[in-house]
């Protein structure tokens, strides 16, 4: 794991590794790079490449490989953040990402200025307000819910339409508490969507362990709602400003 908190880096950050020449480098499991502007600045020059690379001598056969997935990870205050870079979720020349390809915002708050690139997976976590100035169309987008603030209940994680889009026949993965699941009601906004098609989407809901709990259309998620186990009823709606909003009813049934 890389971790970059309080530093400034003038060049490109690499989550696999650097290979020269013929020599090549394995990572055997997933690469992560965690990127903290929570306390003080950090400063990226250069791109962010969750995958490494080779990249003066590729033709001589070297290559940098991670065989599991790759996960880029932001957290703290835009204001303390200096970068406006690609992010990719791949590596950079002969350097390759095998599995999923994922980024991150937990608790991070203000504009995201970077821009994504080859990313499937785009999440969205705990008490995270933002905007971001490229936008981007991600395959799935995440929610977890598991461990947002009820204070903030009213407030969407992306607080503009253009910054984060479901590609076509996408997902919407959804995170709740599985501890707290079907103790109470709950409504979380999330997102703006009211410049997006949603029809075609499917929502996967997940509990924080792991495990997969229900999936359905999203037609279905908000005309009838997805029970949950007889523990309530998951649904989603959209409200008279476009935003897309998360509600659990505690003992209803579908």
């Amino acid at each position: 794991m890389v971790t970059l908190g309080n530093c400034s880096v003038s060049d490109v950050v690499y989550g696999g590794g650097y290979a020269y020449d013929s020599g090549v480098s394995v990572v055997e499991g997933a690469s992560r790079i965690n990127v903290n502007a929570s306390g003080s600045t950090v400063t990226i020059g250069g791109n962010i490449y969750a995958g490494g690379a080779n990249p003066l001598y590729s033709s001589k056969g070297g290559s940098s490989r991670v065989l599991g997935g790759s996960e880029v990870t932001f957290s703290g205050y835009g204001d303390l953040l200096s970068f406006s870079g690609v992010v990719d979720g791949d590596g950079k020349i002969a350097g390759t990402v095998a599995g999923t390809k994922a980024v991150s915002f937990a608790d991070f708050n203000g504009s995201f200025f970077g821009l994504l690139k080859n990313i499937d997976v785009v999440t969205l976590a705990g008490d995270t307000r933002m905007t971001a100035a490229n936008s981007y169309t991600a395959s799935t987008i995440c929610f977890d819910l598991s461990g947002r603030s009820y204070d903030l209940s009213d407030y969407l994680f992306v607080e503009d339409a253009s910054s984060f889009n479901f590609a076509s026949e996408g997902v919407l993965k959804i995170v709740l508490d599985s501890d707290d699941l079907g103790s109470g009601n709950f409504n979380f906004a999330l997102l703006d969507v009211s410049d997006e098609e949603l029809e075609g989407l499917t929502v996967r809901l997940y509990g924080s362990d792991g495990y997969e709990l229900a999936s359905a259309d999203i037609a279905d998620a908000m005309e009838s709602g997805i029970a949950l186990n007889g523990k309530g009823v998951f649904s989603l709606s959209v409200d008279e400003f476009g935003g897309l909003n998360a509600n659990f009813r505690k003992g209803a049934l579908a």
